[in-house]
């Protein structure tokens, strides 16, 4: 019997917030690793909600990140307004290709992650690990307490982290109103 503290993104959550700052945004651009799960099961998250609201995307994926620049230049050539990606560790490990290439465009990137818009995305509703590993120690004092981790239920994250990149913001030249950004947490100066 196991318990624990998922970090699975609110993909639905983290397309209504491109909307916040991009009402007008037409098509969105999502791109992962494929061999990635947890990015990929994302994306197809995200993708059912558009579908759902009748909200227009182009998908693509890379293999490894040798393909990384050609994908978002391919997303960019589609006519994207925006561009997301989920929890990706690859993608993530290469967030200045990425912004050089969505900036140089005027492309905000939204990501999963707070760590992700620290390394140069623009904006996330996502996973703060911060608050993920105070969870996981809630669950693990209630165990060494004496709970049985079999009566302890799964959980998912109780709050989600609302992160901008002004930095990030700046580079794709963005001219949101200061209304957008009521709520969120400034990450990056």
């Amino acid at each position: 019997y196991i318990t624990g503290v998922s970090n699975n993104i609110p993909s639905a959550e983290i397309v209504r917030l491109i909307f916040n700052f991009q009402p007008d945004c037409e098509k969105i651009g999502f791109l992962y690793t494929s061999s990635e799960t947890n990015s990929v099961s994302t994306i197809t998250a995200a993708k059912g909600y558009c579908d759902q609201e009748g909200i227009a995307y182009e998908e693509v994926s890379i293999a490894n990140l040798s393909e990384l620049q050609t994908a978002v230049e391919t997303l960019i050539s589609k006519g994207v307004d925006a561009l997301y990606t989920g929890n990706d560790n690859a993608i993530a490990s290469a967030m200045a290709t990425y912004t050089d290439v969505a900036y140089a465009a005027g492309v905000p990137i939204y990501c999963g992650a707070d760590s992700m818009v620290a390394d140069g995305g623009f904006a996330t509703i996502g996973v703060n690990y911060v608050q993920l590993g105070q969870q996981v120690a809630a669950l693990v004092e209630q165990v060494m307490e004496g709970a049985a981790p079999a009566d302890l239920p799964y959980e998912t994250l109780s709050n989600y982290a609302k992160f901008v990149n002004l930095q990030a913001a700046q580079r794709f030249g963005a001219d949101f109103p200061e209304s957008a950004y009521q709520g969120y947490d400034v990450l990056v100066e």
